[in-house]
């Protein structure tokens, strides 16, 4: 058992092999999970009622606030939630508007779109940043025999 752990310590068990590995499997989850959310959403909402997307829904009714000229309603709580009940059905939970003012230009720009392509648009953009952020990490602080 102590070799096990000397070895959890120096990182022989972090291999190049071992992380792809892992990276793979995580990359099937995440698809097989997207696929059955898809397979099993109505329109808008997933198979409980929950938008699609749920913390980006928020974003996107605000973003029609803003459309319509009238960027304070998103900060409006019964506003806001009528407009995300307005386009996701009448069982929609509130998620309310959390974020600074001039976040409204991005809600605004993302609501220049339908629903989906800007759920699709927002995933992609955040998931591009996340991953160049955990490639800064893993470059500068990879082991020397991964370079």
């Amino acid at each position: 058992m102590s070799a096990f752990f000397a070895a959890m310590r120096d990182g022989r068990l972090l291999t190049r092999e071992r992380t792809r590995l892992w990276a793979v499997a995580m990359l099937a989850a995440s698809v097989l999970g997207l696929g059955f959310l898809l397979a099993t959403s109505d329109g808008l909402n997933d198979y409980q009622g929950r938008p699609l997307g749920t913390d980006f829904s928020n974003v996107y009714a605000a973003g029609t606030h803003v459309l319509e000229g009238n960027p304070a309603a998103a900060f409006d709580w019964p506003a806001q939630h009528g407009r995300e009940r307005q386009i996701f059905g009448d069982k929609t939970p509130f998620y309310g508007w959390h974020y600074p003012p001039y976040f409204l230009f991005v809600a605004g720009l993302l609501a220049l779109m339908p629903y989906a392509l800007a759920l699709a648009a927002w995933q992609a953009a955040t998931l591009a940043l996340y991953l160049g952020a955990v490639w800064l990490i893993l470059r500068s602080s990879a082991p020397k025999r991964w370079r």
